[in-house]
């Protein structure tokens, strides 16, 4: 597939909003193995650029559902995925989507008494805090709910990695399961170990006691 350019030129021309779970399973797929064979991953998107935000959105929504609509094996390489996105900071269509994931907005999930605890520390983010729910007031309901998501995705995904942590038993240690759990723990890692994702997230991940 990598030799006749499937990402290239059949995956991403004919992406579009309306693809299905499979058509962007492949393209996350190819990527992924475009990474571990070391070969660039990103320039296929430079096509269609436009794109990737409803891409990018779809990979995360799909990240964060119930089992039930999306096997833990689909999932797992979708986080694969993120990982390689939060690694790629340096590409700026990659990066324009990962920040609003790990920006100051993202305090929204924190308890209000955390969060000006927080706040207080650095005049500077609360007035820019003020400022974003000034901006907040004039979006659209469904603008709103977009950015919202965003805002809680990687704590709902910590309450997520929770439960299927506890789901797992002694005796009874499903491999995809572990697999998933494996490659949680990495991309918490990597979010850990880079400034720029560090820098909000620190708090969130400490106040889910993770």
């Amino acid at each position: 597939l990598e030799f006749s350019q499937y990402l290239e030129n059949f995956l991403w021309p004919n992406y579009s909003a309306s693809s299905s779970l499979g058509h962007v399973l492949s393209i996350v797929v190819v990527v992924n193995e475009k990474f571990r064979e070391r070969v660039p991953a990103w320039a296929a998107f430079q096509a269609k650029p436009e794109l990737f935000e409803t891409f990018f959105h779809t990979v995360l929504k799909w990240s964060s559902a119930e089992v039930g609509d999306i096997s833990l094996q689909e999932q797992t390489k979708l986080l694969i995925f993120l990982d390689h996105c939060f690694t790629s900071m340096e590409v700026e269509l990659v990066r324009t989507q990962v920040q609003k994931l790990v920006s100051l907005p993202m305090w929204a999930c924190l308890l209000d008494a955390r969060r000006e605890a927080e706040l207080k520390a650095i005049p500077k983010w609360k007035k820019f805090w003020k400022l974003l729910g000034k901006k907040d007031a004039k979006e659209t309901p469904e603008a709103l709910e977009k950015l919202q998501f965003e805002r809680k995705f990687l704590s709902n995904m910590i309450k997520k990695f929770l439960a299927v942590l506890y789901t797992i038993q002694e005796k009874e240690c499903p491999e995809d399961a572990v697999d998933f759990l494996e490659r949680f723990l990495i991309l918490i890692i990597d979010l850990e170990a880079l400034l720029p994702t560090r820098r909000f997230f620190n708090t969130v991940l400490d106040d889910s006691h993770l």
